[in-house]
């Protein structure tokens, strides 16, 4: 890379001006007022440098030339060089430093990532006063914040942007940056007498003075400028290319009041049109005819439509409806408001506009459907005063002219960039009336990874902890805007993103809208969402896959519904036997059925065995189906189905509930031993219910083994809970079903307690040692960590005190719970018969 700063002002002025673009000599010439074998003079010496080469395949006359990357060099060493006499001695509680200033041209170096491209920096000579105006007086300055160039402060050399934590704070640095973003710039607007200093450093207020004039020189805001809450008001004879519909609609509702906007994008499908637009029609269609011959065809046409229609001659009428589509035709003016242009032709809509521009007292707002209109129809639009905006989708847009605004899409969603000439080009967040979309603070790096993350702060009150990452570009965006917005939705927004980003509008959805949506929007998306619904939303008969999507908790909710509802609603269950055999989701049909319908009616035996076989293919919800399916081990068909569920799990991986639970029944039903392995993948995967009857065996046969002591450690489970049941309590592995024992266990097999190594599992453990020892030794009963009365679990009911449902409102909820039912049972056994 070339060394030294670059010491001819019109070299450097001419190398900057043509990383912007190619550029002519003349051009050159005119626009930083050089005399022309001056400009000629410099760009040639900048052509034997190599910093510029000439397009002469046109000829050489207004050959175009471009910077070289040689130049691209030349311009950032020389960047450099200028940085290094600046950059010694930072000065704290600053920001960025004015490395170079000639014109409107101005170099800055910036110790942390600015939060806008367009910023203030208050008069080097005065930076407190104000001028004779009362404002303050400084320079409004505009950059690509994109194109700052990141180095280390020790070297120089390149480098990474420093990211969101090490952004040169005190904690991160110890109030020493490491690392400097260089970047010109250009004034863009400047207060009489105000001085820029190279060298002079600033800070990036939040507290903006006076907005610019440049912000100011139309009626309707636009937006905001990105990273600022200056509101941004162009003037009219806009131009715009944007391809994104949400772009696009923002633009026109933000520019359309007190208009009349053409756009196919609001949804409407009814037109009312004026019958003198069609003399303008039919001017573009005969171009070549007398005013007054078609002057007595409009009035023929007029007469007809106004009189009887039918009289129109078919052609005529095939004609006006192919240009104009389904049209009220009315005598009466265009008002303010929007036209929707759906399904009509280019013809059409150039004789819609035409008519405007010339009979209407509205400006108008165009979204131009079509490919690019011809250059002619372009220019005499969009330099026409009533023309407000003109925009297009297809192609590659017309190029803006030297002082009009002409807006471009950007990365993030919602945001455009307003191109003025070749060298501005200001971020704005896009504006709607009518809308509660506001700009937002920057995004966050994570997102909920499924509605019931997204729920949760809503629910306990407690600051938002999100686990997934937040996808980059405009679906991120997507996400976030509708994050903004939730839980009150926008429906306009969730309309915009339907297509496009269905998630985003799941979420951005009000709660009114769901059911319909989720109808529309249920296949693309992902699972674990469908808990922003609530259960009762939708018709029974499209419960199964809102449970597909759904969170275990969601899921459970839904299917209490389906055992409530279901076996009352026999066409339901017909569509879901139909399910079985068409449905991609099968399974979770057969979910559905097995779960709900009753055991014992006969009538939807082979039923049964269907849903059965499919469900078996792929599980889902097996606890639920399990339970259900044997809940009545001593009905005849149960027998059956048991040994079909058998022989299918053991086939599945070993993982699987289904198949431990197979493990469990082949042990009870052959008589085999339970190894220690095999109790810890019970206890850790299988609900405690299932193997509450071993608790007592198994916790002792885990103490007696190392292995078995740090899966205890590491395991925290409410053994009071488990172990302090009612002797004789029916429980067990469903289809084998046996009575729990009861508390059988003494102190002394349970000393292995202090052997433990630390971890989550060791205080419930405690708490069982401490209870029992107790009840042993015949001491006080203890107060527990777990829970205050916990240790009455392995008491003599009789002994206990009395209990109220205040018992499951502190403390272990599991271990609540067994002491409430217990104590309610006994206190219901203990009363005296009503006579």
């Amino acid at each position: 890379m070339p060394s030294g700063s670059i010491r001819s002002a019109a070299h450097r002025k001419i190398l900057f001006w043509l990383s912007r673009g190619p550029s002519t000599v003349s051009e050159i010439s005119k626009q930083f007022d050089m005399r022309m074998p001056h400009a000629s003079l410099a760009c040639r010496q900048l052509r034997a440098e190599g910093y510029v080469i000439r397009d002469e395949s046109g000829g050489l006359r207004n050959a175009p030339m471009y910077l070289s990357q040689s130049g691209l060099e030349r311009l950032e060493s020389d960047g450099l060089e200028k940085l290094k006499r600046h950059v010694s001695e930072i000065p704290t509680n600053t920001d960025g430093v004015v490395v170079q200033s000639e014109s409107s041209n101005v170099l800055l170096g910036y110790v942390k990532p600015p939060k806008s491209s367009l910023f203030f920096i208050p008069d080097a000579m005065n930076p407190q006063g104000q001028i004779s105006t009362g404002n303050q007086g400084g320079t409004w300055i505009l950059f690509q914040v994109d194109k700052l160039k990141w180095y280390m402060l020790d070297d120089f050399s390149s480098t990474t942007p420093p990211s969101a934590t090490t952004s040169g704070t005190l904690a991160d640095f110890g109030n020493a940056p490491t690392k400097i973003g260089l970047a010109r710039g250009k004034v863009l607007e400047q207060a009489p007498l105000t001085t820029l200093i190279e060298g002079q450093w600033f800070s990036d207020s939040s507290e903006h003075p006076t907005p610019p004039q440049f912000l100011m020189n139309g009626d309707h805001c636009l937006g905001q400028v990105s990273g600022t809450a200056l509101q941004y008001f162009p003037p009219s004879g806009i131009t715009a290319h944007l391809p994104h519909e949400l772009d696009r609609s923002l633009v026109v509702e933000a520019l359309g009041t007190q208009a009349i906007c053409l756009t196919d994008g609001q949804g409407r499908r009814d037109r009312n049109l004026p019958i003198p637009l069609l003399r303008h029609w039919l001017g573009l269609r005969h171009s070549r005819m007398s005013e007054d011959r078609i002057g007595a065809m409009y009035e023929s046409i007029r007469s007809d439509l106004l009189k009887n229609t039918s009289k129109l001659p078919q052609s005529l009428r095939k004609d006006i409806f192919s240009d104009f589509g389904d049209v009220d035709w009315s005598v009466d003016e265009v008002n303010e408001g929007t036209i929707d242009t759906y399904g009509m032709s280019m013809s059409g809509l150039s004789a819609l506009i035409s008519y405007l521009v010339q009979e209407s007292q509205w400006p108008c707002v165009v979204d131009w459907p079509f490919d690019e209109p011809d250059e002619d129809f372009h220019q005499r639009l969009t330099f026409h005063p009533k023309c407000r905006l003109f925009m297009t989708r297809r192609g590659t847009g017309h190029s803006a002219s030297r002082d009009s605004t002409h807006l471009v899409t950007s990365p993030n969603l919602a945001e455009v960039y307003a191109q003025i000439g070749r060298d501005i080009s200001l971020p704005v967040i896009l504006h709607s009336p009518s809308s509660s979309i506001q700009p937002l603070s920057p995004p966050s790096e994570y997102m909920p990874s499924n509605a019931a993350e997204l729920l949760a702060p809503l629910a306990v009150n407690t600051a938002t902890m999100y686990t997934s990452p937040l996808p980059k570009g405009r679906q991120g965006d997507a996400l976030s805007r509708s994050l903004h917005v939730f839980p009150k939705g926008d429906a306009r927004m969730a309309n915009e993103f339907e297509s496009t980003y269905p998630l985003a509008a799941w979420i951005a959805s009000p709660e009114s809208e769901r059911p319909q949506r989720w109808l529309r929007l249920h296949p693309n998306l992902p699972s674990g969402w469908a808990d922003l619904l609530k259960v009762d939303a939708l018709d029974l008969v499209d419960l199964p896959e809102a449970i597909a999507k759904g969170t275990l908790h969601w899921q459970t909710l839904a299917l209490r519904r389906l055992k409530a509802n279901l076996p009352h609603e026999p066409k339901v269950t017909l569509s879901f036997a139909k399910a079985l055999d068409e449905s991609p989701i099968a399974p979770w049909y057969a979910t559905a059925l097995l779960a709900s319908l009753h055991l014992a009616d006969e009538a939807y035996r082979d039923l049964f065995d269907q849903a059965l076989l499919s469900w078996l293919d792929t599980p889902h919800m097996t606890v639920e189906v399990i339970e259900h399916l044997f809940a009545s081990a001593n009905h005849q068909p149960t027998h059956a189905r048991l040994d079909t569920c058998l022989k299918a799990a053991r086939i599945h991986p070993k993982s699987s509930l289904l198949y431990l639970w197979s493990r469990g029944i082949d042990a009870l039903l052959q008589n085999l031993p339970w190894t220690t392995e095999l109790q810890r993948q019970i206890m850790t995967s299988l609900p405690p219910s299932w193997w509450l009857p071993y608790g007592n065996e198994w916790i002792v046969n885990q103490l007696n083994t190392v292995s078995g002591r740090a899966w205890l450690s590491s395991h925290p489970l409410p053994w009071l809970a488990i172990i302090g049941r009612t002797e004789g309590e029916r429980c067990g592995f469903p289809g084998q079903e046996i009575h729990h024992p009861g508390c059988q266990l003494t102190a002394e097999e349970l000393l292995g307690i202090h052997l433990l190594p630390e971890g989550p599992g060791v205080g419930p453990l405690r708490d069982l040692f401490d209870a029992i020892y107790a009840r042993d030794h015949q001491l006080p009963v203890p107060i527990l960590s777990s829970h205050g009365d916990g240790a009455w679990l392995v008491q003599p009911i009789e002994s206990w005190p009395m209990l109220g449902l205040t018992v499951m409102q502190h403390g272990d909820e599991a271990i609540g719970r067994v002491l409430f039912g217990r104590s309610f049972a006994h206190n219901m056994a203990s009363e005296p018969p009503m006579k």
